[in-house]
Order: C-alpha cells, then sequence, then structure tokens
C-alpha cells in the first residue's frame, strides 16, 4: 500500500522463529538495510497425554519464555530504537515481542488471515478470566491483540471473510483489493516483493504447470502430532492423485523434510505466501489442506478439499489417543468458513 521511496525508508522488525535459516537472515538484510531479527519464544508440548500437566507446563513457559523478554524489550527499546517513538508503526500485535516495541504508541494493524476475522470479536469483548490471565503472563501489561484497542488508529483488512463487528463503522477501517493493489505497482516494487519472498518469473512458470496444491501446515512442529505421524498423513493424502499434477507447499514453520520422504512430488519450500502465488497468476483446479486459511486466498472457482472437517477419516486414524485429542482440539477450534459451507451447497445440488 506504501510507495517504493517509503518501503526503503522503513525500518523493519522480524520475529524469527527457532528453525529460522541463517540465510534467510543475511537476504532479508541485503533487501531491506534496516532490518533487526527478534525471537519469539516457542511454547512446547511435553506431556502430551495428561492434560492439566501441560496447561501448568504452558503457563510456566508464559512466564519464563514471554514475559521476561517483554519485560527486557520494554526496557530498552527506547535506547535501542530511538526512532520508534516518532515512527508510524504497521504491525501484527498479537505477538509478545510486536507488544514490547508497540508500547503505548498508535499503530496501524494489516489482516492476519482468517484468523483476524475469526478472533477479532473474541478479543474485543469481554475475556474471561483464564484467557485475562494468560494475557498477563503472555505479555504483561501488553494491549491486546487484533487491532481492537484505541491504540490502533487504523486496520487494514482484505475482505476474505465478513467484517467482524467489532470492526464495522470503526474509523480507519481499510478494505483494499489485493489484485488492485498489485496491477497498481510499479514494476520495480513488484520485483522488489518477488526477490524478498523468493520467487522469480521462471518459478512462477515452473509451478504454473501444476494443477494440485497441497498446502502444508507444521502440525508437527506445533506438537498437535509427531512427525512421523504427519509424514504418514501426507503420504495418504498424496497417494490419491497423480503425482506429476501434484505441488507441495510447505509452511514456513514446517522442519518436515519432504524433499528426502516425497522425491517423486515437486516440493516448494521457499517462504512465498500463498497470496503472492496467486498475484503472480499461479492457478490451480484444486488446492487440498487440514484447515490452512491459506487455501482461501485463491479464486473462488478453486476448489477447496478441506479434510479437517473429517477428524475420523482414513487420513488420520493412525494418530495416537494423546495426538487425537490434541489435532481434534485444533481443528475444531477453527470454524468451517463460508467459502467451503458454499462449495458444499454448491456440490450438493449439483
Amino acid at each position: 500500500m506504501n510507495d517504493l521511496q517509503d518501503i526503503h525508508n522503513t525500518a523493519y522488525f522480524f520475529v524469527r522463529y527457532p528453525k529460522w535459516p541463517s540465510q534467510e537472515t543475511e537476504k532479508t538484510s541485503a533487501i531491506f538495510l534496516q532490518s533487526y531479527f527478534l525471537n519469539e519464544p516457542q511454547i512446547t508440548i511435553r506431556f502430551r497425554k495428561h492434560a492439566l500437566l501441560q496447561r501448568l507446563y504452558t503457563a510456566l513457559q508464559l512466564c519464563t519464555k514471554h514475559s521476561l523478554p517483554y519485560l527486557w524489550l520494554r526496557m530498552t527499546q527506547n535506547l535501542r530504537w530511538p526512532f520508534l517513538k516518532i515512527a508510524e508503526i504497521f504491525c501484527y500485535d498479537n505477538y509478545s515481542t510486536a507488544k514490547a516495541l508497540i508500547g503505548s504508541s498508535e499503530y496501524t494493524f494489516p489482516e492476519e488471515g482468517l484468523f483476524t476475522y475469526e478472533n477479532a470479536d473474541i478479543y474485543a469483548g469481554r475475556a474471561s478470566f483464564a484467557r485475562r490471565l494468560q494475557i498477563f503472563l503472555d505479555a504483561p501489561f501488553g494491549v491486546r491483540g487484533l487491532g481492537v484497542t484505541p491504540q490502533a488508529k487504523r486496520v487494514i483488512l482484505t475482505g476474505m471473510a465478513e467484517i467482524p463487528e467489532c470492526y464495522q463503522g470503526r474509523k480507519g477501517l481499510d478494505v483494499v483489493s489485493m489484485p488492485d493493489l498489485w496491477e497498481k505497482s510499479e514494476p520495480e516494487k513488484k520485483a522488489l516483493i518477488m526477490k524478498f519472498f523468493g520467487l522469480t518469473e521462471e518459478d512462477a512458470a515452473s509451478l504454473r504447470q501444476k494443477d494440485i496444491i497441497i498446502v502444508d501446515q507444521p502440525l508437527a512442529d506445533d506438537g498437535l502430532i509427531t512427525h512421523d505421524e504427519q509424514a504418514e498423513m501426507m503420504r495418504r493424502i498424496l497417494s490419491r492423485y497423480d503425482k506429476s499434477r501434484l505441488l507441495l507447499k510447505t509452511h514456513y514453520r514446517n522442519t518436515m523434510n519432504y524433499r528426502e520422504i516425497f522425491p517423486d512430488v515437486m516440493i516448494w519450500d521457499k517462504q512465498t505466501p500463498m497470496e503472492l502465488l496467486n498475484l503472480c497468476r499461479v492457478k490451480f483446479t484444486e488446492a487440498v489442506t487440514v484447515n490452512s486459511t491459506a487455501a482461501l486466498s485463491f479464486p473462488e472457482d478453486v476448489r477447496i478439499e478441506w479434510l479437517g472437517r473429517e477428524t475420523e477419516s482414513k487420513y488420520f486414524e493412525h494418530f495416537s489417543p494423546a495426538s487425537r485429542r490434541l489435532f481434534d482440539a485444533f481443528v475444531n477450534r477453527i470454524p468451517l468458513p463460508d467459502r467451503i459451507k458454499a462449495q458444499d451447497r454448491k456440490e450438493t445440488s449439483e
């Protein structure tokens, strides 16, 4: 949404996950000269078979892993980055590191996929005592996320789902069209964005040869299932298709070595968002996913196979009881998107 000059004059804070490749840091620093890299502590799952012990362990991690780094950032940010006092801030605000950098400043919140639409009204409402305690442990004195506080003076949405009630009628709400913004952007700006996300015109041409995309998720890395269970799940899903037609797109946090597991499948493991593939006219007839909201970025004529609604199907039946409990809790937390419901109604009527 900003012009090329503003993009070059911006300082960028990247929140890294534990497996962030060193080459990504080097590449990013070469593209954006004012780049700073912070680590977002990860909550891990250790007591897979004991829900109460896991909740206690999670609370301990929030106190030690999140609260202390948050307080350190809050105390040192003015010395390390004094320009934050006067900068115009764009940020995702539901990370403890981001909350620390925002402090008491005003900021612009750009939507964070379907998660924004599903949770904004929940965040805006009065939270339960347990939720308020979690917010406090996660980032003491921090703002709540998803742009629902008075500090968020501007919210940018793409309208991929129904606008949450807490945003409706508020000042500073922008609903934009990504394709329109892309088409109106100058070639130099497009080239910079593609370079940052590791996509070339040659890559796009190669990807256009595939018509079915499997959209992966970091289920094992998030502790919901084991890596062996995820590999077997993916093996069962891939077995349905002609592999010459397939593209398997990995999630940026996924550490599965799919190239070794599936040598006869085209793997796209660069950190390229699905939306950019769509903007660069990489088209598919079908997108297959457990319940990755990234699949919703494709045009309406792309059929989406939303496997997460069938947790008792053969693709997931090999999970252990502990994995099953965690997995079911995850997939059932995300309501079935309206697009999937409409697709189901259409196919039923036909």
